[in-house]
């Protein structure tokens, strides 16, 4: 008799957490995110409403961050990079980096969590986002989005217009190491009608991680934007060593009361080392004799009023 298998489950959202980078103190909005419309016929149990929410909340996120970050860039420019950032497919991207279909709640007619469409992924991503927002208030929410988002922002301001990952990675390689990136078809599996081919990059000799795709257009796009990402990571590390290293050299700041302190122990050090020495008149102790022969003054004697005549007493006195 054939055993029956069992339905894969969701993993542990506390691994989901670490991901992110935020650990929810109410664990319901997490799993009310994770549950696809398929997986219930309750009204109100799955993720659409903090879908709802979760696209404001990404579109509010990523502008106020795309106008703090870059005061050279007009209107224009910013409107630009902000679409290509919140687009379903950098939120698709984002979704299958940190593995959300691993999390889901899905039902059976949705098939398998490896083949999810883009939009399935996009819309669990925003709903995620809302339910940070939910839990932890706006700046929680920020810190995740732009934290997951950080390497589409990169790619998007570095491409100059261009939305072709190819290009990008091809201007990257020859300004910062000088040569030219060479895709490397690793694998390619499947049917005629339905095959995957996996491509990796290679840059100088270095080889990056593979991508997948149905296509060897789409798996080159994957593989490049993948490289693009690394580099980026790479170069915002090595800034904030250098960053650490020139803080580390600098002396140490004090505080203000201590800075007045120390100046004015200096200044008073300055003028007690330019100033001689001053000698204090000593004060001649007088003899008892001279005390002596001063004669003492005798206490003054209070005179006794007059008695006068009262100038009302016309009669006067018998």
């Amino acid at each position: 008799m054939a055993k029956k298998v069992p339905q894969k489950q969701p993993r542990s959202v506390s691994i989901l957490e670490k991901q992110l980078g935020y650990s929810f103190r109410k664990g319901e909005f997490l799993e009310l995110a994770l549950t696809h419309p398929s997986f219930t016929v309750e009204e109100f149990t799955d993720n659409e409403r903090l879908e709802f929410l979760g696209d404001s909340v990404l579109s509010l996120s990523i502008s106020e961050h795309l106008y703090r970050t870059l005061p050279r860039c007009a209107e224009g420019e910013l409107t630009r990079i902000k679409s290509s950032v919140v687009s379903t497919a950098a939120l698709a991207r984002v979704s299958r980096k940190i593995s959300l279909s691993d999390f889901m709640h899905i039902g059976k007619g949705l098939g398998s969590r490896a083949k999810l469409p883009d939009s399935v992924h996009a819309n669990v991503t925003e709903a995620v986002f809302a339910a940070v927002y939910l839990d932890g208030g706006y700046l929680a929410a920020l810190d995740v989005i732009v934290r997951l988002l950080q390497p589409e922002i990169d790619i998007v301001t570095a491409s100059a217009g261009s939305e072709n990952a190819k290009s990008q990675l091809q201007e990257l390689a020859q300004k910062e190491l000088g040569c030219s990136p060479r895709y490397r078809l690793v694998s390619e599996s499947g049917p005629q009608h339905g095959k995957t081919f996996v491509i990796a990059v290679e840059l100088g000799g270095r080889l990056f991680p593979e991508y997948s795709g149905h296509t060897k257009k789409e798996a080159e796009q994957g593989a490049a934007r993948q490289a693009i990402e690394e580099l980026h990571a790479e170069k915002r590390r090595v800034d904030e060593q250098q960053k650490q290293g020139k803080d580390a050299a600098r002396p140490k700041k004090t505080t203000r009361r201590a800075g007045r302190r120390v100046k004015a122990k200096k200044e008073a050090a300055k003028t007690t080392a330019k100033t001689p020495a001053r000698k204090t008149p000593t004060k001649r102790k007088s003899s008892s004799k001279a005390k002596s022969s001063k004669p003492s003054k005798a206490p003054k004697r209070r005179r006794k009023p007059r008695g006068r005549k009262n100038p009302y007493d016309v009669l006067g006195r018998d």
